[in-house]
């Protein structure tokens, strides 16, 4: 017995230093996801500065997620990059001119944090396919729980989050609660300041989920559940986005064997338009909101903010207007219901278009065709994203976005960044060329197809 103790092997507490990267990588998105639904109630305020759980969260990881890009060998600094770090130091500068140095760059830096660190967070932790399809499984999980806190609230107006989450820091509870039921349900806020960024945390999540899920029965569960948790929301835009990535799947499904399918889908979409704008007796977009509103009131009042807001757009177009200044009859509130509008008030309209070439340069990069084919896993990572990228830049023009909702949108940005500038998931030349870390399996022209043979390579 003596000898064949000293016969067995030490044990291994060595741990790789990939495995060590790993774990920070799960670690950092799911603390990250964390943040995200944390209530704001949660806040710290040192030195008079509000720092709701993302922010922490974000602050915490800002420069490990610098030092870990700058150790890629893979990371390549692109235009989409530079144009959104241009946009939110345009948006920085407008709103110290506008509002003074103090107020301005506490509410801007603000800003740039959620955004700048979501973004930097996903481009630094999600690398390649694996680390995609954990963050979608992160990201479902956490859509679970904000629907189990959301269906007493809905079903049977039990809200506890909020109050609770209060009584522990003494903030204030800021949750909007106040507004009218629909469709016989209470409007569910879950964890989060309002129920639309409830909502809109929901609906984004379906196209992610549905393309990375690997078959079976329980993908029509997780596309039921995910459906129920944003009904909850009992909100417009989040139940159109819902609608809109349905089709969005069934279009793709559809038109693989069209040529230039999505610019033919956008020479559609534009004839639409301009028929309603010329034989309508109301503009195109009004036509399109009293459609897609739950509530006339909504949709009406919608309108009337980007009515009165264009005049402060054509009047200060490079730099926007203060804070909360915009132009409106008194009777309005300062709330502007739409991301894209908020953004050009407060920052200009370079800070928009700058912003929003970053989103179609990302979108094109993405899609561009390389010459190589494709796995089946990038692909899906592909779509998957796409789906949620177009489900939050639509919302957004009825929806606006701030704390953890603001800091999600550029997250999902970022999150696939990592097909831009990693030929993860390529196949250079069929039948010869290594397989980029994934299976034998790959999809050509954007069509599920037979993979060429041939062994895996390390990832890079």
């Amino acid at each position: 017995m003596a000898i064949l103790i000293q016969q067995l092997p030490p044990p291994r507490l060595h741990i790789s230093a990939q495995a060590v990267t790993e774990r920070i990588t799960k670690a950092a998105v799911f603390l990250y996801f964390l943040g995200v639904v944390l209530p704001s109630e949660l806040a710290v305020s040192p030195f008079g500065l509000a720092l709701i759980p993302v922010r922490l969260v974000l602050l915490a990881f800002f420069f490990p997620a610098l030092a870990l890009l700058a150790r890629s060998r893979d990371f390549r600094l692109q235009a989409f990059d530079a144009m959104l770090v241009l946009a939110l130091a345009w948006l920085l500068i407008a709103l110290v001119v506008n509002n003074g140095f103090e107020k301005g760059f506490k509410y801007g830096g603000s800003l740039v944090l959620e955004a700048l660190g979501g973004y930097l967070l996903a481009r630094a932790y999600v690398r390649n396919y694996t680390q995609f399809a954990d963050a979608v499984r992160c990201y479902f999980l956490f859509v679970l729980v904000a629907a189990a806190v959301a269906f007493p609230e809905a079903f049977l107006k039990i809200k506890f989050v909020h109050a609770l989450a209060s009584q522990l820091t003494g903030n204030p509870d800021i949750a909007v609660t106040s507004e009218a039921g629909r469709l016989g349900l209470e409007r569910a806020t879950s964890t989060f300041d309002h129920p639309i960024l409830y909502g809109v945390f929901c609906a984004t999540s379906l196209g992610l989920v549905w393309y990375m899920h690997k078959g079976g029965s329980s993908l029509w569960i997780k596309a039921g559940v995910i459906a129920f948790a944003t009904l909850c929301s009992v909100s417009s835009a989040p139940l159109l986005a819902y609608a809109m990535v349905v089709a969005f799947i069934a279009w793709e499904l559809l038109t693989r064997q069209m040529p230039h399918r999505a610019a033919a889908t956008i020479a559609a979409a534009a004839f639409v338009y301009l028929v309603l704008e010329v034989f309508s007796n109301r503009s195109a977009v009004e036509v399109i909101i009293s459609f897609i509103a739950l509530d006339s009131w909504t949709a009406y009042y919608r309108v009337l903010i980007w009515q009165n807001a264009y005049v402060d757009l054509v009047n200060h177009p490079l730099l926007g207007v203060a804070l909360n200044a915009w132009t409106r009859p008194k009777w309005m509130t300062g709330s502007v219901d739409a991301f894209w509008l908020v953004t050009a008030l407060t920052g200009g309209l370079p800070t928009t278009l700058l912003l929003g070439a970053a989103v179609i340069t990302l979108l094109r990069k993405v899609h561009a065709r390389t010459g190589a084919r494709e796995t089946r896993e990038r692909w899906q990572a592909r779509f998957g994203w796409t789906a949620a990228v177009l489900a939050l830049s639509f919302q957004a023009f009825t929806v606006h976005y701030w704390g953890s909702m603001h800091s999600l949108f550029f997250f999902i940005l970022g999150m696939g960044a990592w097909m831009t500038d990693s030929r993860y998931g390529l196949v250079s030349e069929p039948g010869k060329a290594t397989l980029v870390a994934a299976p034998p399996r790959t999809l050509v022209s954007g069509r599920p197809g037979p993979a060429p043979r041939g062994r895996r390579a390390a990832p890079r």
